[in-house]
Protein backbone atom coordinates (compact mmCIF):
# COMPACT_ATOMS: atom_id res chain seq x y z
CA UNK A 1 0.00 0.00 0.00
CA UNK A 2 1.45 3.37 -0.97
CA UNK A 3 1.79 6.38 1.32
CA UNK A 4 -0.67 8.22 -0.92
CA UNK A 5 -3.33 5.51 -0.40
CA UNK A 6 -2.80 5.60 3.38
CA UNK A 7 -3.17 9.41 3.45
CA UNK A 8 -6.29 9.16 1.28
CA UNK A 9 -7.77 6.58 3.67
CA UNK A 10 -6.99 8.75 6.70
CA UNK A 11 -8.63 11.78 5.09
CA UNK A 12 -11.78 9.74 4.37
CA UNK A 13 -11.90 8.41 7.95
CA UNK A 14 -11.43 11.91 9.40
CA UNK A 15 -14.18 13.25 7.15
CA UNK A 16 -16.57 10.52 8.27
CA UNK A 17 -15.72 11.18 11.92
CA UNK A 18 -16.46 14.89 11.49
CA UNK A 19 -19.76 14.17 9.75
CA UNK A 20 -20.92 11.72 12.43
CA UNK A 21 -19.72 13.92 15.31
CA UNK A 22 -19.17 12.80 18.89
CA UNK A 23 -22.87 12.91 19.71
CA UNK A 24 -25.95 14.93 18.91
CA UNK A 25 -25.61 18.66 19.21
CA UNK A 26 -27.77 19.88 22.09
CA UNK A 27 -29.33 23.25 22.65
CA UNK A 28 -27.36 26.39 23.42
CA UNK A 29 -29.18 28.23 26.19
CA UNK A 30 -28.88 31.92 27.00
CA UNK A 31 -31.10 33.89 29.30
CA UNK A 32 -31.80 36.85 31.49
CA UNK A 33 -32.80 36.71 35.17
CA UNK A 34 -34.80 39.66 36.51
CA UNK A 35 -36.53 40.43 39.80
CA UNK A 36 -39.13 43.20 39.67
CA UNK A 37 -37.66 44.33 36.35
CA UNK A 38 -34.05 44.52 37.59
CA UNK A 39 -31.22 42.14 36.57
CA UNK A 40 -30.18 39.62 39.25
CA UNK A 41 -26.44 39.05 39.71
CA UNK A 42 -25.26 35.70 41.05
CA UNK A 43 -28.52 33.78 40.65
CA UNK A 44 -28.26 30.00 40.39
CA UNK A 45 -30.38 28.85 37.44
CA UNK A 46 -31.12 25.10 37.56
CA UNK A 47 -32.71 22.96 34.89
CA UNK A 48 -34.66 19.87 35.99
CA UNK A 49 -36.01 17.37 33.47
CA UNK A 50 -39.78 17.20 33.88
CA UNK A 51 -39.49 13.41 33.82
CA UNK A 52 -37.05 13.38 36.78
CA UNK A 53 -37.49 16.48 38.92
CA UNK A 54 -35.46 14.94 41.75
CA UNK A 55 -32.28 15.40 39.77
CA UNK A 56 -31.01 18.95 39.11
CA UNK A 57 -29.44 18.09 35.82
CA UNK A 58 -27.86 21.33 34.62
CA UNK A 59 -27.10 24.75 36.04
CA UNK A 60 -25.69 28.19 35.26
CA UNK A 61 -25.01 31.35 37.28
CA UNK A 62 -26.12 34.80 36.16
CA UNK A 63 -23.64 37.62 35.74
CA UNK A 64 -23.87 41.23 36.90
CA UNK A 65 -26.18 42.07 34.02
CA UNK A 66 -28.48 39.14 34.88
CA UNK A 67 -27.47 37.10 31.84
CA UNK A 68 -26.45 33.45 31.85
CA UNK A 69 -25.46 30.91 29.24
CA UNK A 70 -25.06 27.17 28.93
CA UNK A 71 -23.01 25.64 26.15
CA UNK A 72 -24.47 23.41 23.50
CA UNK A 73 -23.33 19.85 23.08
CA UNK A 74 -24.60 16.52 24.17
CA UNK A 75 -25.37 15.80 27.83
CA UNK A 76 -22.44 13.42 28.14
CA UNK A 77 -20.05 16.29 27.45
CA UNK A 78 -21.49 18.94 29.76
CA UNK A 79 -24.12 20.33 27.43
CA UNK A 80 -27.82 20.39 28.18
CA UNK A 81 -29.91 18.01 26.04
CA UNK A 82 -33.12 18.82 24.23
CA UNK A 83 -36.31 18.20 26.19
CA UNK A 84 -38.83 19.54 28.67
CA UNK A 85 -37.46 21.29 31.74
CA UNK A 86 -38.62 23.05 34.87
CA UNK A 87 -36.24 25.90 35.67
CA UNK A 88 -35.61 27.14 39.20
CA UNK A 89 -33.85 30.32 40.28
CA UNK A 90 -32.25 30.92 43.66
CA UNK A 91 -29.67 33.22 45.19
CA UNK A 92 -27.91 33.02 48.52
CA UNK A 93 -26.25 35.70 50.64
CA UNK A 94 -23.03 33.72 50.56
CA UNK A 95 -23.17 33.35 46.79
CA UNK A 96 -23.77 29.60 46.77
CA UNK A 97 -26.01 27.39 48.85
CA UNK A 98 -24.32 27.06 52.23
CA UNK A 99 -25.18 25.81 55.68
CA UNK A 100 -26.31 28.43 58.18
CA UNK A 101 -23.75 27.15 60.67
CA UNK A 102 -21.84 23.98 61.42
CA UNK A 103 -24.46 23.06 64.05
CA UNK A 104 -27.51 23.46 61.81
CA UNK A 105 -28.39 20.92 59.15
CA UNK A 106 -30.82 23.21 57.29
CA UNK A 107 -29.38 24.89 54.19
CA UNK A 108 -29.46 28.65 53.83
CA UNK A 109 -32.72 29.90 52.31
CA UNK A 110 -32.75 31.68 48.96
CA UNK A 111 -33.04 35.47 49.19
CA UNK A 112 -35.37 35.43 46.15
CA UNK A 113 -39.09 34.61 46.47
CA UNK A 114 -39.34 30.95 47.53
CA UNK A 115 -41.59 29.70 44.73
CA UNK A 116 -38.90 30.31 42.11
CA UNK A 117 -36.42 28.04 43.91
CA UNK A 118 -38.93 25.18 44.30
CA UNK A 119 -39.06 22.72 41.40
CA UNK A 120 -42.69 21.91 42.28
CA UNK A 121 -43.84 25.55 42.33
CA UNK A 122 -41.62 27.27 39.76
CA UNK A 123 -43.65 28.81 36.92
CA UNK A 124 -40.70 28.44 34.53
CA UNK A 125 -41.42 25.51 32.20
CA UNK A 126 -39.38 25.39 29.00
CA UNK A 127 -38.91 23.11 26.03
CA UNK A 128 -35.28 23.25 24.90
CA UNK A 129 -34.66 22.41 21.25
CA UNK A 130 -31.46 21.93 19.28
CA UNK A 131 -30.02 25.30 18.32
CA UNK A 132 -30.35 28.62 20.15
CA UNK A 133 -32.77 28.99 23.05
CA UNK A 134 -33.19 32.29 24.91
CA UNK A 135 -35.09 32.38 28.21
CA UNK A 136 -36.46 35.42 30.03
CA UNK A 137 -36.83 34.48 33.69
CA UNK A 138 -38.85 37.41 35.06
CA UNK A 139 -39.66 37.13 38.77
CA UNK A 140 -41.89 39.32 40.90
CA UNK A 141 -42.24 39.90 44.60
CA UNK A 142 -38.79 40.97 45.69
CA UNK A 143 -39.91 44.31 47.11
CA UNK A 144 -41.11 44.14 50.67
Amino acid sequence: MSASSIRHGIVILLGLALLSGCGSEGPTVTGLVKLDGQPVDGAMVRFYRTTDAAEPAYHAVSGKDGTFQMPGGDAGHGGVPSGNFTVTVSKFKTGMMAMKSAKEAAPEASILPAKYADVNRSPFKHVLKAGSNHLELAMEGGKK
